[in-house]
């Protein structure tokens, strides 16, 4: 009714939800997230095993989106950004047809390259941790504006 779809980053999680497929006899909106480098939560991307068993199990579902979670994207020249954008857009390639998000609120001041369809911006909401960088940075202050239809679902 809401809109709401989930987001898988687990084989146990990746079960149920296929089950659930079956039961509703129908492909279910779904969001996968992976792994790039954060090492908490989401679907490894270099486990060629592992991707092949999750494709094996993704015919019942409708992938909508495809995430993951910059760990470093506070760190300005990281490393491991261009690390985790490289991860990010091999796995993204294998779903062309799903929606992409890699950048969180200190991810977009790393740039467009990082943006794909989708953003979040929890700390640039006022989320209790905001990057250094987005404190002190005056771009971002008093600027931002969301523009849109009032109904428009996040999907």
């Amino acid at each position: 009714e809401a809109g709401l779809i989930p987001c898988i980053g687990s084989f146990p999680e990746l079960e149920e939800w296929v089950a659930e497929a079956g039961i509703a006899k129908a492909a279910l909106p779904t969001a996968l997230h992976f792994d790039t480098g954060m090492n908490r939560l989401g679907f490894g991307t270099l486990e060629k095993l592992d991707m092949e068993r999750l494709e094996n199990r993704l015919e019942t579902l409708e992938i909508k989106l495809v995430m993951s979670h910059l760990a470093c994207a506070d760190v300005e020249g990281h490393p491991l950004n261009a690390v985790q954008l490289e991860r990010f857009r091999a796995v993204a390639a294998r779903f062309p047809k799903a929606r992409k998000s890699l950048a969180n609120s200190a991810g977009v001041l790393l740039g467009g390259e990082y943006c794909f369809d989708l953003v979040r911006l929890a700390a640039r909401l006022g989320h209790r941790r905001r990057p250094r960088r987005l404190r002190r940075s005056r771009r971002t202050r008093r600027r931002t504006r969301f523009d849109g239809p009032s109904d428009r679902r996040c999907h």
